[in-house]
């Protein structure tokens, strides 16, 4: 199998007050097989870059599961006060 591998190397905003030496952001390296590799190929609009893409995407699954931990966390806090409510 041939993987792919997309190298995500991002450069601080300008409003960032940065050492010249240390004007790029850790990056994140990762393999893809051909299969996927034209899947997120397909996937990606026109007019957006590969990179953007996959960032994006990766931050919107970060955002997805945060909101999916706080439905739950609030589901465990109310459980108990609609029991009370349904006991009135």
């Amino acid at each position: 199998m041939i993987g792919y591998r997309i190298w995500y190397l991002a450069t601080p905003h300008a409003n960032h007050h940065l050492e010249p030496e240390a004007d790029t952001m850790p990056a994140l390296n990762i393999t893809f097989s051909d299969e996927e590799m034209e899947q997120l190929r397909s996937a990606t609009p026109a007019g957006t870059s590969l990179k953007t893409f996959v960032h994006d995407a990766a931050l919107v699954e970060i955002h997805r599961a945060k909101v999916a931990k706080a439905a739950a966390e609030v589901g465990r806090i109310s459980a108990g006060l609609a029991k009370r409510l349904a006991e009135k």
